[in-house]
């Protein structure tokens, strides 16, 4: 659960990457140069929107998204504080160095992540809400 939020900010670099690798697959050469019809259709669009909706890794990545965004609209500005201090900082602090920085001992720490994460769990359907 804290990998996913670790890497919710490169999310969307991910699901664009994969959406460009769906969109411009891998073809052998063609050796029949000249001869022959195209391949693709006038509905190459629609038939690229049916890849990206039958993608299953494209879609975890854009559910996973979607449970981050909705999870940090769930919390309240202390958790939110927390989460931007844990995550979305280049500075990495641990839960330890996060109790320092926050005047609080290192279990409140801890509950306040484990608070963080049941969001995240809920929003994902791995927990009731």
């Amino acid at each position: 659960m804290d990998e996913i939020f670790e890497k919710s900010l490169s999310l969307q670099h991910e699901i664009d990457a994969r959406r460009y690798e769906l969109a411009n697959p891998y073809r052998e050469p063609d050796k029949n140069v000249g001869g022959g019809k195209g391949s693709l259709s006038g509905d190459a669009t629609e038939r690229l929107l049916e890849v990206y909706e039958h993608d299953r890794y494209l879609q975890n990545l854009i559910q996973r998204q979607d449970a981050c965004l909705r999870a940090k609209q769930r919390m309240d500005p202390d958790q939110l504080d927390l989460w931007q201090m844990r995550y979305a900082q280049l500075n990495y602090y641990s839960w330890k160095e996060l109790a320092e920085h926050i005047p609080c001992s290192v279990g409140t720490i801890y509950r306040k992540r484990y608070a963080l994460l049941s969001i995240l769990a809920q929003e994902l359907g791995w927990l009731p809400k």
